[in-house]
């Protein structure tokens, strides 16, 4: 979800089809943020299984090695 997107729910003025459609948003984006993160584990085990260690990701990707 964008902020024209947050901005448009905000300014409807029914206060439970504001509550709906946020709702549909959070809903939205939680899928996509599934998605993304399935997307993140794919390419660090192909990164992992190229050779580089989990030290080396993680300090690319601004993480703990944990993480």
């Amino acid at each position: 979800m964008d902020a024209r997107a947050l901005r448009d729910i905000t300014a409807i003025a029914d206060p439970i089809e504001r509550a709906r459609a946020i709702s549909r948003a959070m809903t939205e984006q939680q899928g996509l943020t599934e998605e993304a993160a399935r997307i993140r584990r794919g390419a660090i085990a192909e990164a992992r299984e190229a050779g580089h260690s989990l030290e080396e990701i993680a300090k690319v990707l601004g993480v703990s090695p944990g993480r």
